[in-house]
């Protein structure tokens, strides 16, 4: 079984059903009842069953990351780019390894940074989806 440990207060949160924190949700996530902070999980029947879809969030934290989410789904949705390239494109610019960036894994401070990213997209862009330019990849490691 998974343990997962609030960040707020270091105790272990507890598998539930989704329900308990939002009423009319399926599925199950992890909460820390003092913190009310959660994360939802993987679903059953897949290899990452019960896994955290990311880290535990308060109600700020929350409230950031769906602030995040609505540029960002805007991005990818409206044909940009597919969510896999929009979040290769956010890692590069936001100095994370692409597998570190998915909002559910972000902090304030990550959020915060994502925000204005996007925001300087959608300035530059005139709020239309249109494709970014093309980013450098490099194949090497940091030191």
């Amino acid at each position: 079984m998974t343990i997962v440990v609030c960040p707020y207060c270091g105790r272990n949160a507890e598998l539930v059903p989704y329900d308990s924190v939002k009423p009319g949700w399926s599925g199950s996530c992890y909460l820390c009842r003092p913190c009310q902070a959660w994360v939802g999980v993987h679903g059953p029947g897949t290899s990452l069953a019960d896994k955290p879809l990311g880290t535990l969030a308060n109600a700020e934290l929350r409230k950031a990351r769906q602030a995040v989410h609505t540029p960002f789904d805007r991005l990818w949705r409206r044909g940009a780019m597919t969510r896999t390239e929009a979040y290769r494109w956010l890692a590069q610019r936001m100095s994370l390894p692409a597998w570190a960036c998915h909002i559910a894994m972000f902090d304030l401070a990550q959020c915060q940074e994502a925000l204005s990213t996007l925001a300087t997209l959608e300035r530059e862009k005139g709020r239309q989806a249109v494709k970014p330019p093309p980013l450098e990849f490099s194949n090497k490691l940091p030191l």
